[in-house]
């Protein structure tokens, strides 16, 4: 659904004319349930860090190539755009959503900074199972994601 989106709509014009980009963000949701994303991580075992820079590059360089009824395009997200979906709490022992470690999201963050590639940022599902308890200790994951980003 999304691709197509991108794919027409991707740039619209305003009122005064100017060309703009129709989408401030694009989130790609890493956690949903048996993701590619989880499935390198855990079946494959590639790390996490490994994953998520070799995913940012992927999306915003490289690309996916889409068929749609009337043409095949290919479709890149610009970094500038691009909000990585996260699992709080409540995924951090799902035997099928995707919960990643605070220090592989600091660590993939500062990789791909250093190689001018970090995305827009990050954003997690869902705000009410902040503090959900994590080996014994409430887990807020805006915390550790503001460690990084400095956000607030």
């Amino acid at each position: 659904t999304y691709t197509y989106l991108l794919s027409n709509y991707d740039v619209s014009t305003n009122p005064s004319g100017d060309v703009v980009p129709t989408f401030d963000m694009i989130a790609i949701q890493l956690y949903e349930g048996y993701s590619h994303a989880y499935y390198n991580t855990t079946i494959l075992q590639q790390s996490a860090v490994d994953y998520l820079v070799r995913f940012v590059t992927s999306v915003t360089e490289t690309g996916w190539t889409v068929t749609f009824p009337k043409k095949t395009e290919l479709i890149t997200v610009p970094r500038s755009r691009l909000v990585i979906g996260l699992a709080n709490g409540w995924a951090a022992t799902s035997d099928r959503f995707l919960f990643l470690q605070p220090k592989d999201l600091h660590e993939a963050w500062e990789i791909l900074s250093a190689l001018d590639k970090q995305p827009k940022g990050f954003m997690f599902w869902d705000i009410a199972d902040e503090g959900t308890v994590v080996n014994g200790e409430p887990f807020y994951l805006v915390k550790h994601l503001n460690r990084f980003m400095n956000i607030r």
